[in-house]
């Protein structure tokens, strides 16, 4: 037995396109893979949200993510994850508790000093988030989202030229990444 797979809108639209039209040029062809693809990332878009706004148990994620630091004690996306779960909790301490033990395991210190920032900045710490953000970029200049939320941070310090030279190499290393992507 044979299943087919969901209909979407796109393939809607596209087959009543090509119903009116049978011969397929190379531009249509060309129209229906970017529809596709269109709708492809827009799924992807939809997964990625849904996933952010399922409820989950939190205490259950918090294990999960300690065993997974456990196992390797330098995985930066379990660590990204901790913090910002502990963030939300109002659990600041922890969370810096977990980036110091971090620091002495791991060779990626520059992202921990980036996570150890957006604890400080969630606590309403401005400097000390500063100060992080800034050890970040000192181990890692190429760190945008330190460059982003340095930026953001000086502009609500009342330090527009500062946050001006964030945003600007903010910018000119995201367009550096997609050139990147394209390139490759």
């Amino acid at each position: 037995m044979t299943t087919n797979p969901p209909i979407t809108a796109v393939d809607l639209i596209l087959s009543q396109f090509t119903a009116a039209r049978p011969a397929l040029r190379a531009q249509d062809v060309a129209l229906q893979t970017t529809a596709r693809q269109l709708s492809d990332a827009a799924l992807d878009a939809i997964v990625e949200l849904a996933a952010l706004t399922e409820p989950t148990d939190e205490a259950s994620a918090e294990a999960a993510l300690r065993q997974a630091i456990a196992a390797d004690p330098c995985h930066v996306q379990a660590f990204s994850q901790l913090t910002s779960l502990l963030c939300r909790q109002g659990r600041h301490e922890d969370a810096l508790d977990m980036i110091d033990q971090a620091v002495g395991w791991c060779s990626d210190i520059a992202s921990l000093y980036h996570f150890a920032g957006c604890v400080h900045e969630s606590a309403g710490r401005l400097p000390q988030a500063i100060t992080a953000f800034e050890q970040a970029l000192d181990l890692n200049p190429a760190l945008a989202e330190s460059h982003y939320r340095l930026g953001a941070l000086c502009e609500q310090l009342g330090e527009p030229r500062a946050s001006a030279a964030h945003f600007r190499v903010y910018q000119r290393l995201v367009d550096e990444n997609r050139s990147n992507q394209r390139l490759s």
